[in-house]
């Protein structure tokens, strides 16, 4: 089973392998501060439950995080409410606990959160401050088979000077930044992690820059893309 994220908010779902795709009923309201027709609700991350393949959720730039425990046949934004600034519901990426059923975390402009109950309540990880009002987090990625380890890719600003990534060896409970080796002079945009040689990670600046790291972050080497090429926004290991 397929699932695709589109702008504006919408998902849709293929059965076949990608032959054929139905469009999901994703009838949701948005937090006041981003329903507005010039704030994007655009779909730009899925993640399932292993544990319960029913449980999806879908990450909004700008808008909230989509929740559906019926395999998307119904679905609620489950942050939702008053806010000050519509960044408290920009969410950019969204996983679940491959181990820890119903434990969701959220990458968003102002840091890292964390819900152990679906979505009922959150708590604030602590991710480093690459600014003041928190660091720009922009993906995040667990290591395949190890529920402990968790990637953070973050940077300043959308179009920031400065970025890191960032590496929990305990499930978000602290942070290190890994020594990419050099200076990256935008946001970290992807991240990617091979399914089948776990040690294996990649990432990449917005423009260009793409590091690889053999041995779970502790190395890195610099592999830039063809001169020229710009606006990396996601990566995908195999």
């Amino acid at each position: 089973m397929i699932f695709a994220g589109y702008e504006p908010c919408a998902v849709y779902r293929s059965i076949d392998d990608g032959s054929t795709w139905q469009k999901l009923p994703v009838k949701v309201t948005f937090p006041a501060v981003s329903d507005h027709p010039d704030i994007p609700k655009r779909i730009i991350s899925i993640a399932i439950d292993p544990a319960h393949p029913d449980e999806i959720y879908a990450s909004l730039e700008v808008g909230g995080l989509l929740r559906s425990l019926d395999g998307g046949k119904t679905w609620v934004n489950v942050i939702d409410g008053l806010y000050i600034d519509e960044g408290s519901v920009d969410i950019h990426s969204v996983v679940v606990n491959p181990k820890r059923p119903g434990q969701i975390t959220v990458a968003t402009r102002f840091g890292a959160f964390r819900s152990v109950d679906r979505c009922l309540h959150w708590q604030d990880l602590k991710a480093p401050r690459l600014r003041p009002i928190g660091s720009y987090c922009r993906v995040l990625a667990y290591a395949p088979g190890d529920a402990d380890t968790l990637y953070l890719a973050a940077g300043n600003d959308f179009d920031g000077d400065r970025s890191a990534l960032f590496v929990s060896h305990d499930d978000g409970a602290k942070w290190a930044q890994a020594d990419l080796g050099v200076p990256l002079k935008t946001t970290i945009f992807s991240l990617a992690v091979n399914p089948n040689r776990p040690d294996h990670v990649f990432c990449s600046s917005k423009i260009g820059q793409v590091l690889y790291s053999s041995d779970r972050g502790r190395h890195w080497r610099v592999n830039p893309l063809p001169h020229g090429v710009g606006h990396v926004f996601s990566l995908a290991a195999s």
